[in-house]
């Protein structure tokens, strides 16, 4: 596996901050991202198997640690479904933004939320003692900032790895999930780095993180999910529907996208508008996955301009040697 150097970091167009989740964002990707009924439904599900498969008993405290934990829009719902099954949960979340940790507070409160709120911090995840074990530690997309800003990828990948396997308690389960980059999203990704000057520029994917746990050594299972951006409404040239484009594009390539040049927005826009192709054209068993877990804003039809994209989903167990 080939991680490239730190050269990038020089680049203008990592100097932007990107985009941490919030409600807006929220808003524009579950509208347009199938995965986000995927994320709701089947996820709590696969991570109960997990964690009884490794033995954790639904009457029995459950410590996880939500790394990169946003305002809870995405884990909440998760860990509130999980807490039917565990009645014990106790959540410890880091995430570098302010705001995020404050709106996590607000929501678990709001909502009512099952599991108990432990620790929260404003926190990266380097600055991460390891001190206290978890039973489940939690990477939602929360790792891609880690890994670019590591410096030395080579060996610094492999000791984030090995970090969030000594977090884990024994028979802990960490869950982490990445985009993949065999999909025309990534291949779009790829060449919008082009446009904005950052050629080089590194992002981690499922492809290299797997490489990375085989590295490793560790047992992990991995589950591919199929799914689609529905552009429909970015392509319609109302203000509010090009500030959409321009959020999604912002977080998904983590670039301040509001930032660049108006010319520069143009061109990215109908790059991204180049790289869909109608729903009706996708091979049929990607189009049967994708109508069981549509976008938010309903099923797609035959000719809704779709991004074909791909996520993976790595669970993988600490297992410590028993003494006889």
């Amino acid at each position: 596996m080939s991680l490239k150097g730190d050269s990038h970091r020089q680049d203008k167009c990592v100097e932007g901050s990107f985009l941490y989740w919030d409600d807006e964002l929220l808003r524009v990707f579950s509208s347009t991202l199938s995965y986000w009924s995927y994320y709701w439904e089947q996820l709590p599900l696969l991570l109960h198997g997990a964690l009884v498969f490794a033995r954790k008993e639904p009457n029995s405290q459950l410590r996880v640690l939500d790394v990169g934990c946003g305002g809870g829009e995405l884990s909440i719902p998760v860990f509130d479904a999980l807490a039917s099954d565990f009645c014990r949960i106790q959540l410890t979340g880091i995430d570098p933004g302010e705001n995020n940790i404050r709106n996590f507070r607000l929501r678990h409160e709001r909502q009512q939320a099952k599991f108990l709120l432990g620790g929260i911090e404003c926190k990266k995840f380097q600055d991460l003692e390891e001190g206290e074990k978890f039973d489940l530690v939690f990477c939602s997309h929360s790792l891609y900032e880690v890994f670019e800003t590591a410096g030395n990828y080579s060996s610094s990948a492999v000791r984030v790895v090995e970090k969030l396997f000594r977090l884990l308690g024994p028979d802990g389960i960490c869950c982490v999930i990445l985009a993949s980059g065999n999909s025309r999203a990534y291949e779009f990704k790829r060449q919008a780095y082009g446009v904005l000057g950052c050629a080089d520029r590194f992002f981690m994917t499922a492809e290299h993180f797997r490489d990375l746990l085989k590295q490793s050594g560790k047992p992990f299972q991995e589950e591919v999910v199929d799914t689609y951006v529905d552009a429909s409404t970015f392509w319609s040239g109302e203000p509010n529907h090009r500030e959409d484009c321009l959020k999604w594009l912002s977080y998904f390539l983590r670039v301040n996208c509001f930032a660049i040049p108006t010319e520069s927005q143009d061109r990215l826009i109908n790059l991204f508008q180049d790289f869909s192709l109608p729903f009706g054209s996708l091979p049929e068993q990607f189009k049967s996955y994708c109508r069981k877990y549509p976008a938010a804003c309903g099923p797609p039809s035959d000719r809704t301009p779709t991004v074909f994209h791909k996520e993976s989903v790595f669970v993988g167990r600490q297992e410590y040697a028993t003494t006889p």
